[in-house]
């Protein structure tokens, strides 16, 4: 599923282990399925035997109160009023579940995601 970036394309790029594959789907339109391929995928991964979590960017908006604080210190960008605009993530709670997610190679280690 997972073709692993080539070396020249991004120096931090490493194989891609018969443990450790990934996939990623972005700049497709909402309501295109996305949600649901993802599904079929996993549910694939865990029939063949293999162990499969399925993250989304909406899980890493900004909590409540550091919504509102992004808002009230940018008044005039109408862009961070609301969530899901570029800049009312969690880049590091997103960065470090990936991250998390990908160490995870003992047979039956786990964790919970967002």
């Amino acid at each position: 599923m997972h073709t692993p970036t080539p070396p020249h394309r991004n120096s931090r790029a490493g194989p891609c282990t018969r443990q450790q594959r990934g996939a990623c789907m972005r700049g497709m339109a909402q309501g295109c399925g996305k949600t649901t391929i993802v599904e079929q995928l996993q549910q694939l991964f865990e029939w063949t035997g293999g162990r499969a979590a399925s993250v989304s960017i909406d899980d890493f908006y900004l909590a409540h109160r550091d919504q509102i604080a992004l808002r009230e210190s940018h008044p005039d960008n109408r862009l961070l009023a609301m969530r899901g605009n570029a800049g009312t993530h969690d880049l590091r709670l997103g960065r470090e579940t990936v991250e998390a997610l990908r160490a995870l190679m003992q047979p039956g280690a786990s964790m919970q995601v967002p």
